[in-house]
This record gives C-alpha cells, sequence and structure tokens, in this order.
C-alpha cells in the first residue's frame, strides 16, 4: 500500500530529525502521522508558521491543540518528494 509506505518512510525520517509520533508503527492509522510537541512549543504558532510557508497540516482541532499536537496527513496527494524537507524543518523550528 502507498500510504502506508509513505507513511513509514517518513516516520523514520522523522525520528531521524529527533520528532517521535505519538504512534508505534504496527498500531499507526498510515493516513495520518500525529506528533506531540513539547510544551514550550505552541501547536497552533507552529501551525500558524508552517501555514504561511505553504505547508498544510492538522492542528487546529480543538482536540489537538488541547494536546498540543500536529499531525501530517497523508490522504490525497502526498509525494515522498513533496514531503522530504518536512522533517528536517520541523526539526529546526522545534529545536529554535
Amino acid at each position: 500500500n502507498e500510504v502506508r509506505e509513505t507513511a513509514d518512510w517518513l516516520c523514520r525520517e522523522l525520528q531521524e530529525a529527533g520528532l517521535r509520533p505519538l504512534a508505534a508503527e504496527v498500531v499507526r492509522f498510515p493516513g495520518a502521522i500525529t506528533i506531540p510537541l513539547p510544551p514550550r512549543v505552541s501547536s497552533c504558532v507552529l501551525g500558524n508558521a508552517l501555514q504561511r510557508e505553504g505547508w498544510l497540516l492538522s492542528y487546529q482541532s480543538k482536540y489537538l491543540v488541547e494536546r498540543n499536537w500536529i499531525q501530517i496527513c497523508l490522504l490525497g496527494h502526498a509525494e515522498r518528494a513533496d514531503l522530504e524537507p518536512l522533517p528536517r524543518l520541523l526539526a529546526a523550528r522545534l529545536n529554535t
């Protein structure tokens, strides 16, 4: 399944960048990767900044805001080439 392969690849890339997706691979829904953020980083601030740069992540629902989580959704058109910069970009934003 292409979505699962992309999700597995993206999770490996996120982990190499120092980010830990919420769900383990065996229980993860491949269409959405949830990333808990450290308390010092607001999911809304990060999500808004990334949106201004052209990245559309899920972060505005009450459920995600309350938990300070962001989600990368892979349903629809999600090409690896388009996603390649995202793990390093997230890591850089979390480490500033």
